[in-house]
């Protein structure tokens, strides 16, 4: 994918305004635990996704 597709999907996303806060608090939390878990996996640890979510 090219820059200039990105600029254009971005383009896209703003023109519907921001998130609602409780919307990109939920987010930021399922990426945070997804990041984490992927990342336990690349470093060959293993870690469920319900273990993941309690352990933080």
């Amino acid at each position: 994918m090219d820059f200039v597709r990105v600029y254009e999907l971005k383009k896209k996303l703003d023109e519907h305004g921001p998130l609602d806060p409780a919307l990109a608090e939920k987010l930021r939390e399922v990426y945070r635990v997804e990041w984490t878990y992927h990342s336990n996996a690349i470093e060959g640890k293993y870690v469920n996704l319900i273990r993941n979510e309690n352990c933080s």
